[in-house]
């Protein structure tokens, strides 16, 4: 039996790719969606207060619910964005036989990539988004979002993508915009399509 793709034949590995590639994108849209459904569902929880409620505590609710909730979904919506990117890479690596090297970077999974699409990643704008975005992200997890506990040497750099990025930063803290995220998540979906 032939396989075929547009009616071109393909191997069965490229067939299992196709697959793998489109269980890794169906990941990619589940977290887009739990982070839509939650800002979805704060906004229905916030339309509907207890109505015993009094207007200023109505008002202290909406503020912690809009400002500090809304943020925190963006910031776990982008951690997973990343997390998952992660743990696709290292399964393609699996699949290419190889052997993953030992540090804390998504560069260790750039080989793996490079066998898998025959392209050297590191000339791609979209691996220096995700290579830059693995910086704000250890902010993020490590850091409590605080510029000012990233190492010394360290924070140049990531206030560099901060400024290139647009990304606030209050109280400190540095802030995932959705136009971040989408970013971040359109560049993982075209890595994923090479």
């Amino acid at each position: 039996m032939s396989l075929t793709k547009n009616g071109i034949s393909i191997s069965p590995d490229q067939s299992v790719r196709d697959i793998e590639i489109y269980a890794y994108k169906n990941n990619i849209n589940f977290i887009t969606k739990w982070h839509n459904f939650t800002v979805t569902t704060y906004g229905a929880y916030l339309e509907n207060l207890d109505p015993s409620l009094t207007e200023e505590d109505r008002t202290k609710v909406k503020s912690v619910a809009e400002g500090f909730m809304e943020r925190k979904t963006r910031n776990f919506c982008f951690i997973m964005h990343m997390s998952n990117f992660e743990e696709i890479s290292y399964l393609i690596c699996k699949s290419e036989n190889v052997e993953i090297e030992n540090n804390s970077s998504i560069k260790r999974f750039a080989e793996g990539w490079k066998k898998r699409t025959g392209k050297d990643l590191s000339t791609l704008k979209e691996w220096t988004i995700l290579t830059n975005a693995e910086k704000v992200r250890h902010c993020i997890l490590h850091a409590c979002e605080r510029l000012s506990l990233v190492k010394e040497k360290k924070r140049p750099a990531l206030e560099s993508i901060i400024n290139q990025e647009n990304l606030p930063v209050n109280s400190g803290r540095v802030e995932i915009t959705i136009d971040y995220l989408n970013k971040v998540k359109n560049s993982i979906i075209r890595i994923l399509e090479i």
